[in-house]
């Protein structure tokens, strides 16, 4: 096992409720206040993303993540593994198609907690 047991709670929830914290909320303020878009190419469409939506996903995926490491009582390398969550959600919500990023964002989640399992820890 590459995590102690008493760690499953907060993996899970650093990879789903980040995810559907971050996605969330880059829909809804990027909606509601979102007023400068950005460009991104999709698969055969271009899509058009918020400035604030964009900041929104970062720093919603932020704050679950830092709450649940603190909530947790996880060390420092864990703030690590939360700044790398929230910007790979950021990154995916930004860049993958139209569609995709559901399954980019929570599979990256994954990965990220893999990596920092086999290799931080």
């Amino acid at each position: 096992a590459l995590f102690p047991p008493s760690t499953y709670g907060a993996l899970f929830a650093l990879v789903w409720l980040s995810y559907l914290a971050s996605d969330g909320l880059s829909e809804i303020v990027g909606q509601l206040v979102g007023k400068q878009k950005l460009r991104v190419w999709g698969i055969g469409e271009v899509n058009r993303k918020s400035v604030a939506g964009t900041w929104a996903c970062f720093l919603g995926s932020l704050a679950v993540c830092l709450w649940l490491v603190h909530a947790n009582g996880l060390g420092h390398a864990w703030v690590g593994l939360a700044i790398a969550i929230s910007l790979s959600n950021t990154f995916f919500e930004l860049f993958s198609p139209r569609g995709t990023d559901d399954f980019t964002m929570a599979s990256a989640n994954a990965l990220l907690c893999w990596a920092f399992g086999t290799f931080v820890l």
